[in-house]
């Protein structure tokens, strides 16, 4: 290489890369229930579910700040609790991995066992971001 060398070839840092903390709110507002389990049973359950539905709107949020939304969970509850048929509509939430991670969730919820069947639930939920 000769004259070349390899003198004053500048500083091999690359910056730094800080991750900011996102943070949403996931509210929930009162399901419609068609069936035997009341509303206070439903939201119980529910209750317990809703960080783990926050964790995946701020998992989308990193991505888009300004995501917020109402999405609409219809789900059936089965004569043993596990949920079955999960759809949604009304969804002004503009997000299709939040709406595919909230369903890979809902396969896992468990309510207690209606008696006489059957339940079928409307459950609402508003996204916003916090902060």
């Amino acid at each position: 290489i000769g004259d070349l060398g390899t003198e004053g070839g500048g500083s091999g840092s690359s910056g730094t890369k800080t991750e900011t903390a996102v943070r949403g709110d996931a509210r929930a507002e009162a399901p419609e229930v068609d069936g035997e389990l009341s509303q206070a049973e439903i939201s119980g359950v529910m209750k317990r579910n809703l960080k783990a539905l926050r964790d995946c709107y701020e998992s989308a949020l990193k991505r888009d700040r300004t995501l917020s939304g109402k999405v609409v969970i219809r789900f059936e509850i089965l004569e043993d609790g596990r949920t079955a048929n999960i759809e949604f509509e009304d969804s002004s939430l503009k997000s299709a991995d939040v709406i595919s991670c909230i369903k890979g969730r809902a396969k896992y919820w468990r309510f207690p066992k209606p008696e006489g069947g059957s339940v079928f639930v409307a459950y609402p939920i508003v996204f916003t971001p916090a902060g």
